[in-house]
């Protein structure tokens, strides 16, 4: 399990989906058989983090639905065995697929939920970055900065999660911070939300062993925004050469709806250069949801 939560960061999203399948089938029907108690609460945490995982990948590759019915079997996982870490993950899982699909009164709900299972460390930390990104969505300024304020006095340094994907490292709560300081509107949270998104940037290329891919996207993605909010269009323009660069097989739900709203900021700057991007960008989009990755 810890294995394919590493892989998930670095080998193409379909095969991996395919392996966690097969592994979660393999402890389902460890569970039918007869076990020791201590051996059948080890299998429920494995088959929770395995279907936690299948919910966060069927998410990530365009189906909301199945993504819920994989958090649910999760959550009846993390019942089993009494786990207050995996149920603070699931709650975070279930509030990203909400935020993504606009239902941000069930995410901020959730977000809180969740952060009454987890740590004080990275695990709180997930939570808190979301409900602050959820409060920047609904224009709610004061809960934004009191949720920021939560996040930040947590203690990064205290992983409380297993690895990989489970694994919520400081790059990634700084292009969370990026992303919530933008969408709280105004000079100052865009010059604030450019120097996180760099922030995170600089963190995952000196952190190799934790970054992947599409975190480096969203991080290029989120600064080219701040960078267009400040109407500097060469800087934006920087980040997203190197956003396209991510392989086809890491463009994921949450980098595909960041492209989405770089094409409707690119067609609004007003220059030639961010219009003929913004096509080429809506055109790539495009290719990867109907599945032409």
């Amino acid at each position: 399990m810890r294995t394919l939560a590493d892989d998930y960061l670095r080998r193409p999203l379909p095969a991996v989906f395919r392996d966690i399948l097969r592994l979660r089938g393999d402890v389902l029907r460890l569970l039918d058989e007869r076990q020791r108690h201590s051996d059948l609460m080890e299998l429920y945490q494995v088959a929770g983090h395995l279907s936690a995982m299948l919910s966060y990948s069927c998410f990530d590759l365009g189906h909301p639905d199945a993504a819920a019915t994989h958090a649910r079997a999760a959550w009846a996982c993390a019942e089993q065995c009494d786990s207050g870490q995996l149920r603070a993950y699931i709650r975070w899982a279930q509030s990203n697929i909400a935020y993504w699909h606009g239902r941000y009164s069930d995410a901020v709900a959730l977000a809180q939920s969740g952060q009454r299972f987890a740590g004080t460390g990275t695990s709180l930390l997930r939570l808190t970055s979301q409900e602050a990104r959820v409060h920047a969505a609904r224009n709610d300024a004061a809960e934004v900065e009191r949720a920021l304020s939560l996040a930040r006095n947590c203690d990064m340094d205290a992983q409380d999660d297993p690895s990989g994907v489970f694994s919520f490292v400081p790059g990634k709560f700084l292009y969370y911070s990026s992303e919530t300081l933008l969408k709280a509107g105004g000079e100052g949270s865009a010059r604030r939300a450019v120097a996180a998104a760099e922030d995170s940037l600089a963190y995952f290329r000196g952190h190799t062993d934790r970054s992947c891919p599409e975190f480096l996207a969203a991080a290029q993605l989120d600064a080219a925004s701040a960078h267009l909010a400040l109407h500097d269009v060469d800087g934006a323009m920087v980040r997203l050469d190197e956003a396209f660069r991510i392989p086809s097989a890491h463009r994921t739900t949450p980098i595909r709806k960041r492209m989405d709203g770089m094409v409707r900021l690119l067609a609004g700057a007003g220059d030639k250069r961010a219009a003929a991007v913004a096509g080429e960008l809506r055109q790539i989009s495009e290719r990867t949801a109907s599945g032409g990755m």
